[in-house]
């Protein structure tokens, strides 16, 4: 599934990952929640959206896999900068409305 790229919601998402990552995110239907994200849609009338932050050679679903804690560390960044961003965005859309 792709999602819309002319909504709030995925400006916020593609700003943070823009932000931290300092590239735009691509949008790639891998792994196991696909379905979920698909149901979510289906039935709620919602996109979600699943990051990744997994470099190309890491793994972490068995015992000779790794995760690097840089790789976490990204991640913590990404949703830190996107909850901040998103309060921000809103916080000035409600001044204006007010």
């Amino acid at each position: 599934m792709n999602y819309p790229s002319d909504t709030k919601a995925f400006s916020y998402v593609s700003d943070a990952l823009s932000a931290i990552y300092g590239k735009e995110p691509k949008q790639l239907g891998t792994g196991g929640s696909g379905g979920a994200i698909l149901s979510i849609k289906e039935v709620l009338g919602l996109y979600a959206y699943s990051f990744g932050f997994l470099l190309p050679d890491e793994k972490w679903h068995a015992s000779n896999e790794f995760f690097r804690v840089s790789s976490i560390k990204k991640g913590q960044q990404v949703y830190f900068y996107y909850l901040q961003h998103l309060a921000d965005e809103e916080s000035k859309l409600q001044n204006k409305q007010n």
